[in-house]
């Protein structure tokens, strides 16, 4: 499923326009399935009915069920997105540090 897979990544061989590029990527990904999980939350009928068991929830409505295994993928894809905007940000910065150190050494 290509939705649920990470796009892997090595720092290493990783320029910052790929690195951009990823993390647009993710970001593009967890705005897709943001929208399909708010519209779907939206369109649910009024008489939504859940019950609890063994302080388990179940959904009555499938579509329920889909929410809540999207807002659990979503929630890991925001916290993958968190790590890599950090990443990109300290790539960019070290970037920055790289470039002045080059124009100093001139």
């Amino acid at each position: 499923n290509a939705t649920k897979e990470h796009i892997p990544y090595d720092e290493k061989w990783l320029t910052l326009p790929e690195k951009a590029a990823h993390v647009q990527k993710v970001y593009d990904r967890v705005h897709e399935l943001d929208t399909l999980v708010n519209y779907e939350l939206n369109n649910l009928p009024n008489d939504r009915k859940t019950y609890v068991l063994k302080g388990n929830i179940y959904f009555l409505n499938p579509l329920e069920q889909v929410k809540e295994e999207s807002g659990k993928e979503l929630q890991k894809m925001h916290s993958t997105l968190k790590k890599d905007q950090d990443d990109l940000y300290k790539l960019q910065h070290s970037f920055q540090l790289y470039r002045q150190q080059e124009s100093a050494n001139k």
